[in-house]
């Protein structure tokens, strides 16, 4: 989140300017299909945001946070 802060919000501050001393909290991140959905495996998901990527809707929490961050990495 903290990450998704300093992107979004034009922080003066950057990650190269501080070090990380000690992990707070962790947070685990579930992808979820409708069960008729061609989609089975993340190599389904990867393929169809390449072949289609408009097909692919996202639901999720606040810009910034972890699962936004999730779908952006992926």
């Amino acid at each position: 989140v903290m990450v998704g802060a300093i992107l979004t919000n034009a922080s003066p501050v950057n990650l190269s300017q501080v070090t990380p001393i000690a992990r707070l909290t962790g947070e685990f991140e579930a992808l979820v299909v409708p069960a008729a959905s061609p989609i089975k495996s993340m190599a389904d998901l990867v393929e169809k945001l390449k072949s289609d990527p408009g097909s692919v809707s996202w639901g999720g929490g606040s810009a910034g946070g972890t699962d936004h961050i999730t779908a952006g990495l992926i």
